[in-house]
């Protein structure tokens, strides 16, 4: 599939994702396609892979976060329309291995597709993530929607 300018800066949280997302933006790419930006200059290795999706630390977790995992579909897409009946079941078998792998006892599952002015996300391709905060540490995690 074709791909497309995916980077809104105005959901960044902090002045290196800002500074990062324009020089993206600058270039053309989507920062989500593995070949891109993932291979290339994501600080995190994928350290899973599976037909349909890609498993990977955040670049910038949220505020209090104890887990907070990228779960990126491997080709560009951004709607859930486009993403197979096998793409859908793959994904539960991925979020139930990693819960396990990762020691998640909860958390929360999040998956941003379409237009970013309504989902928060700086990447328009379609993602999801799983975060788990910290109970113990008494500080809450907050995801932007919107």
């Amino acid at each position: 599939m074709e791909e497309r300018k995916t980077v809104n800066t105005e959901n960044a949280r902090d002045g290196e994702q800002v500074n990062e997302l324009k020089k993206i933006e600058k270039e053309g790419f989507c920062p989500f396609c593995q070949r891109n930006y993932l291979e290339k200059e994501h600080p995190h290795p994928i350290f899973l892979e599976t037909k349909y999706w890609l498993a990977t630390k955040n670049r910038w977790p949220y505020e209090n976060a104890r887990v907070h995992l990228l779960l990126i579909y491997k080709d560009h897409i951004t709607s859930l329309e486009e993403m197979s009946a096998e793409a859908w079941q793959e994904l539960h078998g991925l979020i139930v291995q990693l819960k396990k792998e990762k020691d998640i006892p909860g958390g929360a599952f999040l998956m941003r597709f379409g237009d970013s002015r309504y989902t928060g996300a700086t990447v328009s391709h379609l993602h999801a993530q799983i975060i788990s905060g910290n109970p113990d540490s008494g500080k809450k995690v907050f995801a932007r929607v919107g």
